[in-house]
């Protein structure tokens, strides 16, 4: 059974959508299985109505890799805003030697976001901003879409600045790495 961690290319590739039919622990660790369109199955293992989609993203530096995220509804992004709105987007690129996620339940340590800069084999300033669409069609009332300015995750109370250009500076300048 696959978790949105073990998606390669190849999977994405074959089957654009994915639903998530049970969640093991946190982001990117619910169970997986393909389904042809964005509609929930009508059968019991159906428990969350979450999908993952194929997903475009743009570097900084213009080139084009593919990752997935997870199509969350329009009302919701408007209510909790942008950037609480990443944490249901969970937005991942998916690279043949590993994933790159963007959304992190806690901030992550320098080391973590040196090894995701490695597997992505580019520095921050070509990796972002980073533009993402999905590639399938979502329904109107879901968002697929979005700019990543930074790595993202929530502070307890309360969450990061809404301007994720902030958010990456705040973070680069814990980490060591400010360009």
């Amino acid at each position: 059974m696959r978790t949105p961690r073990t998606l390669t290319p190849d999977d994405l590739q074959r089957c654009p959508i994915w639903e998530e039919i049970g969640t093991e622990g946190g982001p990117y660790d619910g169970r997986l299985r393909p389904r042809p369109d964005l509609s929930v199955a009508a059968d019991p293992e159906s428990e969350t109505g979450d999908f993952i989609v194929h997903t475009d993203f743009t570097l900084a530096d213009g080139s084009v890799v593919t990752g997935y995220c997870s199509p969350a509804p329009v009302a919701v992004i408007e209510l909790r805003g942008w950037f609480r709105g990443i944490g249901l987007l969970q937005p991942a690129i998916v690279l043949e030697r590993g994933q790159v996620p963007f959304w992190f339940v806690e901030e992550p340590g320098r080391r973590e976001i040196l090894a995701l800069y490695d597997t992505l084999e580019r520095g921050p300033e070509q990796v972002f901003p980073i533009e993402f669409r999905a590639r399938v069609d979502v329904p109107s009332h879901m968002f697929a879409t979005g700019r990543l300015d930074g790595f993202c995750f929530p502070r307890r109370p309360p969450f990061l600045s809404p301007f994720p250009a902030l958010n990456r500076t705040l973070l680069a300048e814990r980490l060591g790495h400010v360009h």
